[in-house]
């Protein structure tokens, strides 16, 4: 995603900006990465998002379950990666 060799200061503005739209909560900013939490709700006990700026500036995005024993997340990980990649299209439009 991105990997347009856009300045790194401007992804990471990017990239923050993006969590705190989809109020999800920052757990910790380096310089290349940032983890935040998503919320508990009806579907799952709250997810952690990885989010990591690599070399080029294109970004990777992870979500997880919160608890280790939930086996299931039904699409919440996944639709917590396309509901990131579709808010932050709003930064960097084509």
């Amino acid at each position: 995603m991105l990997g347009q060799n856009i300045e790194h200061d401007k992804v990471m503005q990017a990239l923050k900006s993006t969590v705190t739209a989809l109020n999800w909560k920052t757990a910790h900013i380096a310089e290349t990465k940032i983890y935040a939490k998503a919320k508990v709700n009806w579907l799952s006990w709250g997810e952690d998002i990885s989010i990591y700026v690599m070399p080029d500036t294109s970004i990777q995005i992870e979500s997880k379950c919160i608890l280790p024993t939930q086996c299931i997340d039904l699409g919440k990980n996944k639709k917590n990666v396309e509901k990131f990649k579709a808010q932050l299209q709003a930064f960097f439009p084509h």
